[in-house]
C-alpha cells in the first residue's frame, strides 16, 4: 500500500485537473440526456411485462440545478411487500451505470423466475409476502 502526504495527494489532484485526461474521463460527469432516460423507461416496461409480477416503479426528471440544462435523472424503485421498499437508483447515476446494474438486475430476475417456476413462490425471510 502506497501513503501520501496531504500535499502529494492535493498535488496530484491538481495535475490530473490541468491535464488534458480530465477531458477523455466521461464516467467523471454523471450525465443523462432525456432520450437515455427514455430508453431506460422502455427497458423497465419490458422488464415489468417479462418478469411480473416483480414490478419496478419509474420516474424521471429533468436536473433543476443551474448550468445543467439537458441533464435528466431517473429513480427506480422496488417494492417488495406494500410498506417496504428499496431504491435503485436515484440522482447520481449516469446511463451507461444504470443499464449496467438494470443487466445485472435483469440476471437476479431471471434467477427468481426460474427458482419459483421450480419450488414455488420465493419469500423475503422477515415477510411472508411473495416476491413481487
Amino acid at each position: 500500500m502506497v501513503y501520501r502526504t496531504r500535499l502529494e495527494n492535493e498535488q496530484r489532484i491538481k495535475a490530473f485537473k490541468s491535464s488534458n485526461l480530465l477531458l477523455a474521463v466521461p464516467f467523471l460527469e454523471n450525465t443523462m440526456i432525456k432520450i437515455q432516460a427514455e430508453e431506460i423507461k422502455t427497458r423497465i416496461e419490458y422488464m415489468n411485462r417479462h418478469y411480473a409480477p416483480i414490478k419496478l416503479n419509474f420516474k424521471m426528471y429533468p436536473s433543476e440545478r443551474p448550468n445543467d440544462e439537458g441533464n435528466w435523472f431517473v429513480s427506480i424503485v422496488y417494492n417488495y411487500t406494500e410498506n417496504e421498499w428499496m431504491a435503485l437508483f436515484g440522482m447520481c447515476y449516469s446511463y451507461s451505470e444504470v443499464m449496467d446494474k438494470l443487466s445485472g438486475l435483469q440476471f437476479g430476475f431471471e434467477a427468481v423466475q426460474a427458482y419459483q417456476e421450480e419450488y414455488g413462490n420465493l419469500k423475503f425471510s422477515q415477510s411472508d409476502a411473495p416476491l413481487g
